[in-house]
């Protein structure tokens, strides 16, 4: 990749998240490994200072996704900024033209060692940043969570806690995992994802039995505690619903959010599509969980609930995207104005809104990347002629 691409495709990730060139610095970078080369996404928030050692959290990409697609869809950028998180997507190795991680089940039959790839990338970073090393979380989409859950049942002495999100276990993962100690997890996961069923497939457990398994391995003993979380979309049609499981060794926790009606989304990706919640931000509530962690602290650490005010309470949708000569917007405001703004921040065509559907005409536009603005939200468009 040349270095104008290079600088071009960060650019485009550092605007798609909402960033100022400010709020912290994006490298893509490759660590050597005895199986070769693997490579990662690093995102250093502003917020970390050399002299304080830094948590890290590693974001696992889903199947045939990429580690861009993970940056731009978890947003964990606010967070990492707030909490002086250290953000690290690594990149799966391809199979069949796939990107994806070795976690048995629908992989079987991969050779990649991303375990080792791991275990590697910690030292790596370890060398090169002031991070502590008691504080490292793993998290993922999809494949991206079953790895996650793979990481608590082999890098346990590393790893302090896990979330997954739409992921799982394979069933001889399972049978096999033997974590060094009680490790605190949690599973977000929708009532009715199409693609990791929460009832279980041939090569992944229900998603109950995910969840009992860590509660059997950290041994908790109270009665789950089960709330409803705040609706706070209510036209997203689905509620979430947050299961419990405390009293565990080591002072652990177990959490369960069960998204009933959702699909196969990360949760907070604001999109007004059917299945997504966006009553509340998964990147938000997975560190808050997270961060309370410690493989030396002998209790949780209270972590202060993030808030974001610059969530919207409104969900926007440009459909298609890519688009060529037009785009319908779904979720405007009549009376309101959207511009539309290239790579430079130049506004390239004005739009008032006339309906909460719209089509817009892209005729005379070149190719590439801009933003649709409105007062409270943008969201990124790719024109492609």
């Amino acid at each position: 990749m040349s270095t104008t691409l290079h600088f071009i495709r960060l650019f485009v990730l550092l605007l798609a998240c909402g960033m100022s060139a400010h709020s912290g610095t994006l490298q893509e970078l490759t660590v050597t490994t005895p199986s070769g080369p693997r490579e990662y996404l690093l995102f250093v928030p502003s917020s970390v200072e050399s002299t304080t050692p830094a948590p890290v959290i590693l974001d696992f990409h889903g199947f045939n996704s990429s580690a861009t697609h993970e940056f731009e869809q978890s947003g964990f950028v606010p967070v990492a900024e707030s909490l002086g998180t250290i953000m690290v997507y690594p990149k799966g190795t391809e199979v069949n033209g796939a990107a994806h991680w070795n976690v048995g089940g629908f992989t079987a039959g991969s050779t990649a060692n991303d375990v080792e790839f791991v275990d590697v990338l910690l030292d790596t970073l370890m060398a090169q940043y002031n991070i502590d090393s008691s504080r490292v979380y793993a998290t993922g989409f999809s494949n991206g969570g079953f790895m996650a859950l793979r990481l608590a049942c082999e890098l346990s002495h590393r790893i302090a806690a896990v979330a997954s999100v739409a992921g799982g276990i394979a069933p001889e993962i399972a049978a096999e995992c033997a974590p060094q100690r009680p490790i605190a997890m949690m599973q977000i996961h929708g009532s009715d994802d199409e693609v990791i069923a929460y009832s279980g497939t041939p090569w992944s457990l229900p998603i109950e039995d995910v969840v009992q398994f860590w509660v059997n391995n950290n041994t908790c003993t109270a009665e789950p505690e089960m709330l409803s979380m705040p609706n706070e979309d209510e036209l997203d049609s689905v509620q979430a619903i947050r299961i419990d499981y405390r009293d565990c060794d080591s002072a652990v926790s177990v959490a369960h959010i069960v998204v009933e009606g959702g699909g196969h989304f990360w949760p907070g990706e604001r999109a007004a599509t059917p299945g997504i919640c966006n009553d509340f931000a998964a990147s938000d509530v997975i560190a808050e969980f997270l961060l309370q962690y410690s493989l030396t602290a002998p209790t949780p650490t209270s972590i202060e609930p993030i808030t974001r005010s610059e969530v919207p309470k409104r969900s926007v949708q440009l459909l298609p995207n890519p688009a060529q000569n037009h785009v319908v917007v779904h979720g405007g405001i009549a009376g309101e104005t959207m511009q539309l703004v290239d790579l430079s921040g130049r506004v390239v065509h004005i739009i008032e809104v006339v309906s909460h559907q719209q089509s817009v005409s892209l005729v005379g536009l070149q190719s590439g990347v801009y933003r649709l603005v409105f007062s409270d939200y943008s969201a990124p468009l790719i024109i492609q002629h």
